[in-house]
């Protein structure tokens, strides 16, 4: 999915408060408006590396957050404008200090991969979790393999 700066900017942000969206009614200063999205979902504190990706080719943007330690890790399943948050059922939840998150094609299989990087204090290995298989469904656990 290509976007230009218009349609990244009216996908939304995130935030201390969580995902805002870009509200369609403007403000009386014409100022941008966001409203939140999912606050529910998005209430949590201590979200540091975050990255956007299709990582299931659905045409929906989704979104990784890397927490502080001792918060998992967050995978948030975007679903035509719902999002559900998959972390664990994909394994990638993960519990020490997340620094670095980033999202390509590091096998060059034509699949998204994820790198996740952690603080060294962690004594967790960085790694890269890829894509094992085309022939897995792109939400089975097993379709995620560790470099």
């Amino acid at each position: 999915m290509r976007l230009n700066r218009r349609t990244f900017m009216g996908l939304g942000m995130v935030a201390t408060r969580g995902l805002a969206r870009r509200s369609l009614a403007a403000a009386a200063d014409n100022s941008p408006h966001f409203v939140p999205v999912q606050p529910e979902l998005f209430a949590a504190s201590g979200g540091q590396p975050n990255c956007w990706a299709d990582f299931d080719n659905d045409g929906d943007l989704d979104l990784f957050v890397g927490f502080k330690a001792d918060l998992p890790n967050r995978l948030y399943r975007n679903d035509h404008g719902k999002f559900t948050e998959v972390a664990g059922d994909l394994g990638l939840a993960d519990l020490p200090d997340t620094r670095a998150a980033a999202w390509g094609d590091f096998n060059a299989d034509g699949h998204l991969d994820l790198y996740i990087g952690f603080s060294r204090r962690s004594g967790m290995a960085n790694y890269i979790a890829t894509t094992a298989t085309a022939s897995t469904s792109p939400m089975s656990p097993k379709r995620w393999a560790w470099m």
